[in-house]
């Protein structure tokens, strides 16, 4: 039978110490919050209470404390601890608060600093962030984490030489086993990006597919496995080496054994994309077998009923094929409408919508007609609205490779797929005309180490040739495998594009491949560009500036330009929605 709670505020404050100390979260609550009945006002008392909170994952209710305790004077530990708390919950805004907090008292504080630059890379904020890295590697020259998120600021800034230099500094520094393999990920990356750019050749897009993985920095690469394999010798339960080491098998070319080191990672690569990087030949004939139909549609078990609203309008140039979610779609894929119109009026579009509301369709259909396009529209229902949002993100993204194969064979014309959230820029037709005599047009990334950086789903072309339909065919297969499982994961498109392909290079059957530049797509918004990109998460903070003025940082010269074509795009679109009914 347990012994009563001390009532004593002494024998409380003694036995509240010995629970946090024992990592006895719920007991320490308890008798902390005794101790608050008799101390409310005691910045340590709070901070303490905060601090278990926190531990407990109760972070409303550790936030609550720690204000309290800063309040009353608890300085910097509450102010830190609160900024922690704030990232937890996801309030950025109130986190910089924090941090910031810290800093002006302490300018050299260095969790604090670090964390500032975290936060404001994370939201676009790059010159802040770059300054707060500058600062942190100020304050601690030999921190890994801070000379690596310096170095590539510093790369972002445009100046990948000074960044370079930095980094093999860095590596010639660092002398620990475990310490010089991170330093290796980033310095594999950035030297054969810049000694392509010293080459003249283009750092993102490879001209070919022999360019793939390190030309420049292969002695790097070989030092890279030597660490994770001597990591993996020391310690055969370090997950991490394993996974190290499969990404340097799998760089020099030994898939198979790449994908067995991945595998026996086991639960560290759970819920990620290499869980679905899967290059056996035993794996990849089976995916070429007749998959069972479902209401006539190939590997449409599993998946919802395609709901046709507007039918298909071939074109021999090509068609373009869109595919999200309605909410993604009236965010992003109404303003690409309003680029599509105004630099490739002549292109026709085919709009794939998952889970629309009832409404959606009629208003995109009349959006469209008002636009003055020709278009196909098609929708599916899987019911996702209330799924978490990383398991909706990995359907929509995914699934649309499933349906664009389906899609190929009836159109009987090239078909091209981008990202909803790009931007035409020039007529369509040169672009598609680039897929001539070749059976697959993408674009192709050189020093990457990891199976889902190697080819880039943004923008993708199909000939109607057999090999482009057996290609599309075993890539729909290799999705549809995952969905089954309810394995899809994020990246999951971009590891069957490349899996798939050396599968085939393997047999000697691999399509044909027109590889897309940095004028097809371009990152850098050149007049000439096709079809403007812009990078990740900035997509969603240019259209929450947007919306809500103030809320993020300005652009930075390099995405100006973007920022002002999707504005333009976006206030077309919302008039001519308005015009419709349609508030968006």
């Amino acid at each position: 039978m347990s012994s009563p709670l001390p009532q004593n505020p002494h024998a409380l404050a003694l036995e509240s110490k010995a629970a946090m100390d024992r990592k006895d979260w719920g007991t320490a609550d308890l008798l902390l919050r005794q101790r608050l009945a008799v101390m409310p006002q005691d910045p340590g008392l709070l901070f303490d209470l905060g601090l278990v909170a926190y531990r407990r994952n109760a972070l409303s209710d550790a936030e609550g404390f720690l204000r309290k305790a800063a309040d009353l004077g608890a300085g910097e530990p509450a102010w830190l601890l609160l900024g922690r708390t704030f990232v937890g919950l996801r309030r950025d805004t109130d986190a910089l608060r924090a941090y910031k907090a810290v800093v002006k008292s302490n300018p050299a504080q260095f969790e604090a600093l670090m964390a500032l630059g975290d936060i404001r890379h994370r939201n676009g904020d790059r010159a802040g962030a770059r300054a707060n890295y500058r600062q942190a590697v100020e304050a601690r020259p030999t921190d890994l984490d801070a000379v690596i998120k310096y170095s590539g600021a510093v790369w972002d800034d445009g100046d990948p030489e000074t960044a370079v230099a930095m980094t093999l500094d860095l590596l010639a520094r660092t002398s620990d086993l475990a310490a010089r393999a991170r330093v290796l990920r980033s310095a594999l990356w950035q030297v054969e990006c810049w000694e392509r750019i010293t080459h003249g050749q283009t750092p993102y897009h490879a001209a070919h597919s022999d360019e793939l993985f390190f030309t420049y920095a292969a002695p790097l690469l070989a030092d890279f496995e030597r660490a994770y394999a001597a990591l993996a010798t020391a310690n055969p339960a370090d997950s991490g080496a394993k996974i190290g080491l499969g990404l340097a098998h799998f760089c020099r070319g030994d898939r198979t054994g790449a994908e067995t080191l991945f595998k026996a990672a086991g639960p560290a690569i759970a819920g990620g994309v290499l869980e679905t990087a899967w290059f056996s030949p035993a794996f990849h004939a089976a995916l070429r077998l007749p998959a069972d139909a479902n209401a006539g549609e190939e590997f449409g078990a599993g998946l919802p009923t395609v709901t046709t609203v507007r039918p298909f309008v071939p074109d021999p140039a090509g068609v373009l094929f869109l595919s999200c979610d309605s909410v993604y779609f009236a965010g992003f894929g109404l303003p690409l409408l309003c680029s599509l119109q105004a630099s490739s009026p002549a292109t026709p579009v085919h709009l794939h919508i998952i889970d629309p509301a009832p409404k959606d369709l009629q208003r995109i259909a009349a959006f469209c007609d008002t636009l003055g396009l020709r278009f196909a529209l098609t929708s599916e229902a899987p019911e996702l609205h209330a799924a978490p949002v990383q398991v909706a993100r990995s359907y929509f993204h995914a699934v649309r490779f499933i349906r664009f194969h389906q899609f190929l064979g009836p159109y009987g014309c090239p078909l091209w797929m981008t990202d909803v959230d790009a931007l035409v820029n020039r007529d369509l037709r040169p672009l598609f005309g680039h897929l001539h005599g070749r059976d697959a047009a993408m674009r192709l990334r050189p020093g990457r180490l990891e199976p889902q950086n190697q080819f880039s789903a943004c923008a993708v072309g199909a000939a109607q040739t057999p090999a482009s339909q057996a290609y599309f065919r075993q890539l729909a297969a290799y999705i549809a495998h995952f969905h089954g499982q309810g394995a899809l994961r994020w990246g999951i498109d971009q590891v069957a594009m490349y899996a798939v392909f050396a599968d085939m290079q393997d047999r000697n059957q691999a399509p044909g491949l027109a590889l897309l530049d940095q004028r097809h797509v371009d990152f850098d918004q050149h007049d000439d560009g096709v079809i403007w990109m812009t990078a990740g998460a900035r997509k969603f903070q240019h259209l929450q500036g947007a919306m809500q003025p103030g809320t993020v940082p300005p652009p930075e010269a390099a995405e100006a330009r973007y920022v002002a074509a999707f504005e333009k795009h976006r206030k077309a679109a919302q008039i001519i929605a308005a015009g419709i009914g349609w508030k968006i």
